[in-house]
């Protein structure tokens, strides 16, 4: 049967929605680019099979957020759903998906890895999907891991490294407790083998540790 791209695109979002509830789970909320180097997916879901063998290796089921930027200010509620309606037990987000996972992670103290967040002033994440007011001055939750390329940059097509590390620097990130990795010669796109090192490293220290 043939479907019509925005029917078909709601089914499938309702369908990674709703997992077995009990289930133990990582989100993950994608960018709106390809963020692994060689990834050529449409730019949805980014639903591939690396990004699944890494975050599933250590026996947690995998959810993606469907992500959509420019679909109108849904993201936040969207991504509420989920977690209020599965069991999750982290958050990785890449890019505009840094950005709402951070914040997430802020509101339902739940782990994050979040990978050249575009969270700073010059990136359009903010504004394209704005912070829900209950989400605003909220204390930092320290179980995050934010992952910038010391080559990224709005100019190159990703988000400006050096404005994220001053926001961070300026909540006080690392000194209440969140801890930042920057990684030497990348962009906004990182390898497969970059994200399996940091996602190993998240795991062990603020998953594992915790027994979640």
């Amino acid at each position: 049967m043939i479907k019509n791209f925005n029917n078909f695109v709601n089914e499938i979002h309702t369908q990674l929605k709703n997992p077995p509830s009990d289930i133990p789970s990582i989100l993950f909320i994608n960018g709106s680019r390809d963020w692994l180097k060689g990834d050529l997916s449409l730019n949805v879901y980014r639903r591939n099979q690396d990004t699944s063998n890494i975050l599933s290796q250590f026996g947690h089921h995998v959810i993606y957020g469907s992500v959509y930027w420019r679909a109108g200010e849904i993201i936040f509620e969207d991504m509420r759903e989920i977690i209020e309606n599965n069991n999750i037990k982290a958050i990785v987000g890449n890019s505009a998906g840094g950005y709402v996972a951070f914040y997430l992670s802020n509101k339902y103290r739940i782990p994050a890895m979040s990978i050249n967040p575009a969270m700073c002033s010059t990136s359009e994440a903010p504004i394209l999907q704005p912070l829900p007011d209950d989400m605003k001055n909220l204390p930092l939750f320290p179980k995050q891991l934010v992952i910038v390329g010391d080559k990224d940059s709005k100019a190159s097509g990703g988000v400006d490294m050096n404005l994220v590390v001053d926001y961070l620097k300026e909540i006080g990130f690392e000194e209440k407790g969140g801890e930042m990795l920057i990684l030497k010669d990348t962009r906004h796109r990182i390898s497969k083998e970059q994200f399996n090192t940091a996602f190993e490293y998240f795991y062990k220290k603020y998953m594992k540790l915790w027994k979640i």
